[in-house]
């Protein structure tokens, strides 16, 4: 029996085909052999990922016992957690085993053999190598002498390791959440102040805002779900106020997804042209709306003499659509899901090269067609990192 897995809602995918397997684990990770264990009792491989900025979180069940054999990883490191089952690791011709609960840590430049166990289930914590090592040198003030490795055998079951263990449960509940992020904002009066956004999961700890009834309510929600699910970050809110002069600086709703004509008809029988809105986790609609609207004012210009009826709307609505509201529309819903392998490769590229970042993502958002077809198909994605990193 295959174990109930973690992070469901990021689902990467799930086969019983042992090559795709391998192939899509390599994409995340490093290249590998992957040999089948027992010829009974095999399973699907089911791999759940979840990245967040330098690391990612996962979930992996082979379904069966198998022996994995990778390259050294060389720029990450990987901490893994077993959930069910255990795990023989050989590294640097060092043997151990690693039970339900326990942990071990992988170094970039380890050798690394490992047996899984039929029934074996594990959390893994892919770390970037730089910004660990970036992390380690302002947290000791002072520049490393060499690579940065651990133990192997990290203990995890030590009272002592009691807040890393919560610390990545922790990670793996809010991704189930839902997500906050705040910006930067020039208030009309207040002047510089931030501008918080949550994006709560139905039923789920950050839906709790249904009730409020003032941006003071806002506020104090949100102070209270950042101390408890983002402690290191309590003293940058702990004295945070609502601007107590502007009563339309807070919102609350719920978004469904709606489909509408393109076109709408007022009560007095007059017609008008709706507007696309998106979610605004990925910065679309003023974008969206500003070009729209110089669209739909050069082809009011064309049409002038004729009817602008129903037809014409349509048409106009269409046209717009396969020139820029197509490609904002898929690259904002990319974001609102678990994100799929091409755009999660270009994401970590992005974390780890400012450049990149720059030319090859951000650079893109007030014209998102340029994300395409990149952020969907993983070979041309790895095609944009290589050009990049060649030119670098």
């Amino acid at each position: 029996m295959q174990a109930t897995p973690l992070l469901g809602a990021h689902n990467l995918f799930e086969t019983p085909d042992m090559d795709q397997a391998r192939q899509e684990v390599g994409r995340i990770f490093c290249s590998h052999k992957l040999l089948p264990g027992s010829a009974i009792g095999g399973g699907k491989v089911r791999f759940n990922h979840a990245p967040v900025r330098a690391l990612s979180v996962n979930w992996v069940d082979y379904g069966r016992d198998v022996q994995i054999d990778p390259v050294q990883f060389e720029n990450f490191y990987l901490l893994q957690i077993v959930r069910d089952g255990s795990a023989r690791i050989t590294s640097n011709a060092r043997q151990f085993e690693v039970r339900s609960g326990q942990a071990c840590l992988i170094n970039p430049c380890d050798d690394l053999s490992m047996e899984w166990s039929q029934h074996c289930s594990k959390l893994i914590v892919r770390i970037d190598r730089l910004a660990l090592e970036r992390f380690a040198e302002q947290w000791f003030d002072c520049y490393l002498p060499g690579r940065l490795d651990f133990e192997n055998e990290i203990g995890w079951d030590r009272p002592g390791m009691a807040a890393a263990r919560g610390l990545i449960e922790l990670i793996v509940q809010d991704f189930e959440n839902g997500e906050y992020f705040w910006v930067p904002f020039t208030h009309k009066t207040a002047g510089a102040t931030w501008c918080l956004l949550w994006e709560a999961k139905a039923g789920k700890e950050f839906d709790k805002f249904g009730d409020c009834k003032s941006g003071a309510d806002i506020v104090k929600i949100s102070k209270d779900l950042i101390r408890e699910h983002a402690l290191w970050e309590w003293d940058k809110v702990k004295d945070m106020e609502y601007v107590s002069d502007d009563d339309n600086a807070w919102l609350i709703g719920r978004f469904p997804p709606t489909v509408r004509e393109a076109f709408g008809r007022l009560p007095s029988g007059a017609l008008i042209m709706p507007a696309i809105a998106f979610d605004p986790i990925g910065g679309q609609g003023g974008n969206n709306a500003q070009r729209m609207a110089k669209f739909v004012a050069d082809r009011i210009t064309a049409n002038e003499g004729k009817p602008y009826d129903e037809e014409w709307m349509t048409e106009v609505n269409d046209d717009w659509w396969y020139v820029h509201g197509k490609w904002a529309y898929e690259f904002n819903n990319l974001l609102l899901e678990p994100l799929e392998p091409a755009a999660a490769m270009l994401l970590e590229e992005s974390a780890k090269n400012r450049l990149f970042a720059d030319q090859k993502f951000f650079s893109n958002f007030p014209r998102p067609h340029g994300f395409f077809p990149a952020i969907k198909d993983p070979a041309a994605a790895q095609q944009v990192i290589d050009q990049a990193r060649v030119r670098a």
